[in-house]
């Protein structure tokens, strides 16, 4: 019994010299570390270059590179890639951690890891743009909005520019010194209609030729270096903010269902998604309905005799990528379903009235229009006079139709004359 535990002592320890030989040569057989490790930028493009002297006839060297931050320490990592040289687009507003190793997968051996760590931009901290947002408004132009740096001078004048991607890559890819990031700034194209608060730039909008390529942008004061400049970029098709939706029709049904239809542009129905927000006045309960590929739906009423207000958002659907949502469209108003019957009783008091009173009015006007076309015959007998006189006229050749003229009165004139005076007499004489 004693003999077989020596064994097994024997057998076990030899197992962890074994390991421990294994790890030390494993340890002391190390590749050589990269060197001379430089970056260079063109414009958001950062380019890594290293030396290694790694020449091992039994193994294929391969690199592998980690970029990050301190928030993020696996920003980025690239593995089993064989060139000397790496080139990445990444979040340039911070500090960035260059790290790179090279290794055998062959037999596991590593070398050493090298670090490259640098701040791109300059100015003081707390003084670049926050809450930068861009949206590709209705495919019409590009809006960007943003708010001032905590630390920033009240009196900053911000200033947005920007390049396509085929415009930035012509540029030569340069080692980073103080003047560079001036140099980029001077190929840049500026945006000029600009949105102002309290004397302060917090928006920009501008046109774009192709929405497929790269935007590429930075918002910075170029009267003052202490401000922190901000970079930014994005594909405007990927950022396509629709308009918002107008509510084209709103129906009852029947007496708890309304249809409601409406339209987005410039998108087809089935390439929209939306979102209808129902509020019952009375309660202030709120429902939220989603309508995806159609621009109509049918809603169920939870109260029918309660007033509601429907608004609408909508965006481009999901199966095209993650885009911003729409504004609200303008609200609404469901009147009550004892509304309606009210007015249904208006309705059907009113129409009948109107309608007797246009028919009267109709028949008069229609009797006079017919007086006036054809105006009525004359009696022939009217013209002769007494009848008894016409039967004469009719019997013989001739008839009295003399007519005994009526008394007159006759009335004596006197003629008066006034007596002459002497001196007319005399004058006269």
């Amino acid at each position: 019994m004693g003999s077989k535990n020596s064994w097994l002592d024997h057998f076990v320890l030899g197992i962890w010299l074994s390991m421990i030989l294994t790890a030390g040569s494993t340890q002391g057989e190390l590749l050589p570390t990269p060197t001379n490790v430089t970056l260079k930028m063109n414009m958001f493009t950062l380019h890594w270059e290293w030396e290694s002297n790694n020449i091992n006839p039994v193994c294929e060297v391969k690199y592998n590179r980690a970029i990050s931050k301190p928030n993020n320490p696996k920003m980025c990592r690239n593995k089993s890639l064989f060139q000397d040289e790496d080139t990445k687009e990444i979040d340039l507003n911070v500090w960035i951690n260059f790290t790179v190793y090279s290794e055998c997968p062959q037999n596991g051996l590593k070398s050493k890891e090298t670090q490259l760590s640098t701040l791109l931009v300059s100015g003081n901290p707390n003084t670049a743009v926050r809450n930068f947002n861009c949206v590709w408004y209705n495919m019409e132009y590009i809006n960007c909005t943003w708010l001032p740096g905590e630390k920033a001078t009240p009196k900053v004048n911000y200033t947005l520019v920007y390049w396509l991607q085929n415009e930035s890559s012509k540029e030569e890819k340069k080692v980073p010194h103080s003047r560079l990031f001036m140099d980029f700034l001077g190929t840049a194209k500026h945006c000029h209609q600009y949105k102002y608060k309290e004397g302060i730039p917090l928006g920009c909008h501008f046109k774009i030729s192709n929405e497929k390529e790269e935007l590429q942008l930075v918002v910075t004061d170029f009267s003052n270096e202490n401000i922190e400049p901000f970079y930014s970029w994005m594909i405007p098709r990927e950022i396509l903010q629709l308009s918002a939706p107008n509510i084209t029709n709103i129906s009852r049904i029947v007496k708890d269902t309304i249809y409601v239809s409406w339209s987005v542009t410039p998108l087809k129905p089935s390439q929209s998604k939306s979102e209808l927000l129902l509020t019952n006045l009375n309660n202030g309960k709120v429902n939220m309905y989603e309508e995806t590929r159609n621009n109509s739906k049918e809603i169920l009423l939870g109260d029918p005799d309660a007033t509601y207000t429907i608004k609408i958002r909508s965006k481009k659907h999901d199966m095209y990528g993650d885009f911003p949502w729409s504004e609200w469209s303008e609200e609404k108003t469901i009147s009550a379903e004892y509304k309606f019957r009210t007015m249904n009783i208006i309705l059907a008091v009113l129409i009948p009235i109107s309608v007797s009173i246009l028919t009267v009015i109709s028949v008069v006007c229609i009797k006079r229009c017919i007086l006036c076309i054809l105006p009525p015959i004359p009696d022939p007998g009217k013209p002769f006079g007494d009848p008894d006189n016409l039967q004469q006229l009719l019997r013989f050749k001739y008839a009295n139709v003399w007519n005994t003229p009526p008394n007159d009165e006759i009335c004596s004139v006197i003629l008066v004359e006034s007596p002459t005076c002497s001196t007319c007499s005399s004058s006269l004489e």
